[in-house]
Parts: C-alpha cells; sequence; structure tokens
C-alpha cells in the first residue's frame, strides 16, 4: 500500500535533484559585473566582447555606478566583480587587482593662453572658474586634493556627470575642466585641448570582487579576458599587482 507513495517520493526528490542541479549550473554561468561608467574609456566593452565569444553560454549582467555604492554592491553581494576608480582606499573585505592607469588633466579653450603648454603646474591656473564631474564621484574628489595640495581652493562654477556638456561648457569660456585624461580625450573636439598637470595626480582602476566570497565559473572566465585584454594593451598585470598611493610630484 506503501510503495506508490515510496515511488512519489522517489520521482518528486529526483526532479528536485535535477531542478538544483540546472540551477547551479546556471548561477555558475550568470556573472553580475559593476563599473564606473566609462566602459569604452578603459576599454571594458572590449573585455565583454572577449567573454562573449569565449564563453558564450554564460551571461552577463552589466550596472554602472560610482566607485563607493560598486564597493556597497559588492558587500550586498548584488555584483560580482567590479571596476572601480581608487587611489590609496584601504578595504579589508575586498581583494583589488590593478587593471589600468590613469591620471587627471586639465581641459582648456583652444584660445587659452596656456593651452599650448606641455604640461601645467597646477597652481597657476588657480584664479580659474572650475568645472568639475559630480561632487559624489571620484574625479571630483582628486581635483580637491589636487588643487588643496597645490595651495588653494578651487572656484566650482559648474559640476556635471555628462562629459559631453562639461567638455562644452570649456569650450565656450565658462571655465576649465579638471578629468581623467582617457575621459577627456576620447571626444574629439578641436576647440579645446588636453594638457598634463604637475604634480600628478594618479588614479588606478581596480577590478575588485570580495575576499571571502566563492567566485563564479563564469567571474574567473572574466578574469581571465581581463589578463588577455592587458595583455594586448600592454598594461601591467592584473594578477599580483599590489595597489599604492599614486600621488608623485
Amino acid at each position: 500500500m506503501l510503495l506508490p507513495y515510496a515511488e512519489q517520493i522517489v520521482n518528486l526528490k529526483d526532479q528536485y535533484s535535477t531542478i538544483l542541479q540546472n540551477s547551479l549550473e546556471t548561477d555558475r554561468e550568470l556573472l553580475t559585473l559593476g563599473s564606473i561608467p566609462a566602459l569604452a574609456q578603459y576599454n571594458i566593452t572590449d573585455i565583454l566582447v572577449e567573454f562573449k565569444k569565449n564563453c558564450s553560454q554564460a551571461t552577463i549582467n552589466v550596472t554602472q555606478f560610482g566607485t563607493e555604492e560598486l564597493k556597497d554592491k559588492l558587500r550586498q553581494r548584488k555584483c560580482e566583480l567590479a571596476f572601480v576608480c581608487e587611489t590609496d582606499e584601504e578595504d579589508d573585505d575586498i581583494e583589488k587587482y590593478l587593471y589600468m592607469m590613469d591620471e587627471l588633466v586639465v581641459v582648456l579653450p583652444i584660445w587659452h593662453p596656456l593651452a599650448k603648454e606641455e604640461n601645467i603646474p597646477l597652481a597657476t591656473i588657480k584664479n580659474e572658474d572650475f568645472i568639475l564631474m559630480e561632487k559624489q564621484t571620484k574625479p571630483h574628489k582628486l581635483s580637491l586634493i589636487a588643487c588643496q595640495q597645490s595651495g588653494f581652493e578651487p572656484k566650482i562654477a559648474h559640476t556635471d556627470n555628462k562629459l559631453e556638456t562639461i567638455l562644452d561648457l570649456v569650450e565656450k569660456g565658462l571655465g576649465v575642466a579638471l578629468l581623467m585624461k582617457r575621459l577627456a580625450q576620447c571626444i574629439f573636439n578641436e576647440q579645446i585641448c588636453v594638457v598634463d598637470i604637475s604634480p600628478k595626480v594618479y588614479a588606478q582602476i581596480n577590478l575588485c570582487y570580495l575576499k571571502n566570497g566563492e567566485l563564479s565559473d563564469a567571474a574567473y572566465e572574466f578574469i581571465e579576458c581581463v589578463k588577455s585584454q592587458q595583455a594586448k594593451a600592454n598594461l601591467p598585470r592584473i594578477i599580483g599587482v599590489p595597489t599604492q598611493t599614486f600621488y608623485k610630484d
């Protein structure tokens, strides 16, 4: 009398095991990637293309936020890997590997007296109106630090998250902009120029994940794609490269 029930239980167990196994395999092939909003400028789009070629069965979801928000997403396990922009921050719970370096530059209208200089001491433009990225962004914070290290507080005329708007305002003479070099150079505009500053202010683009988290197969495959992109672009190797402080005279 109990045999039919026993068979039913066995069948249900087998079905559950199959569903669970399929779910686990799906999870291993799903990657949620966080990134600062500069995928093309930092060649992250190239990595995404290579990842899809090498791991066509995997699904990748990309979400873009500022650095601090991305770290929170990692801690909340809402993303597995994240590209963040940092200087010398310490996070005991996050593993960080150097992917790419960038530096702060000044963007001037082409008619500016210093536009043809190869390098501008930041203190020489202390009286200018400054156009910066929004307050919560890493480039904004780096800009403030750079100005303070050069002995002045910048007079901020405008902040914006849209790079095109910032460059347009510079072109129209509303001020000069401090931006990361790769961002500033990504838009061709003959009416503006990008000039290095001194002292140098460097930032690093790090690939991060939780130290105590177990990475999925898709995440490991993505890391391999990052290493491949670094080799193609002659960037520093990702594995084993420590982070450091990047302010230099």
